[in-house]
């Protein structure tokens, strides 16, 4: 798998405080610190499991040559901003973007070669010598589907109501009802 560093966080998380006290039924602020917590670790989580980003976020992957280019990892992808690369001299070069173009394959963004175009054929084609920067998430909070924002809440319900694994007899980390959610919006989880 490519790596993928976060370039520019979501400013704000799909679900807001208020939203979850409500869905916990819970109105001591002594415990707005900890369901704030809870909020980002349900959404990272979901997130990583799913490959997808919920709130508008920059990500750059990478990729060790133009031959391994292809499906970005978080979507759904708004735009590719840039697709560039180490030459074998060691400098960053920028690829013209008529020399590439952001398709899809199988629901999936994928960044790949213009019709009639050729790659640089000078890249380092050595680990990370392709990176490719995307802008990706379904933009504000406001516009996160119902559906995922529900999966949320139920993730920070089962994590606040299970805080100590070792006690729980819950041992499974994402709830049924939760799956059902996300592959309701055309998510796949990780294999």
């Amino acid at each position: 798998m490519a790596k993928l560093v976060l370039q520019a966080a979501a400013t704000s998380e799909p679900v807001s405080l208020e939203d979850a006290k409500a869905h916990l039924n819970e109105t001591r602020s002594s415990e707005d610190a900890t369901i704030a917590r809870l909020i980002t670790v349900a959404t990272e989580s979901l997130q990583h499991r799913y490959w997808t980003q919920f709130v508008t976020a920059t990500y750059d992957q990478y990729f060790d040559s133009f031959a391994d280019i292809g499906v970005l990892q978080r979507h759904p992808v708004d735009t590719v901003s840039s697709v560039k690369y180490t030459d074998i001299d060691g400098d960053e070069q920028t690829v013209s973007t008529s020399v590439w173009e952001q398709g899809d394959e199988h629901g999936r963004a994928v960044v790949r070669l213009a019709y009639n175009q050729t790659w640089p054929s000078d890249c380092r084609g050595h680990a990370d010598s392709v990176v490719v920067r995307y802008t990706c998430g379904h933009g504000a909070a406001t516009a996160v589907p119902a559906q995922i924002k529900q999966a949320i809440l139920l993730m920070v319900a089962d994590l606040y109501t299970f805080r100590e694994s070792v006690k729980s007899a819950r041992l499974v980390p994402i709830p049924g009802v939760v799956e059902r959610l996300m592959t309701g919006q055309g998510y796949k989880g990780i294999v």
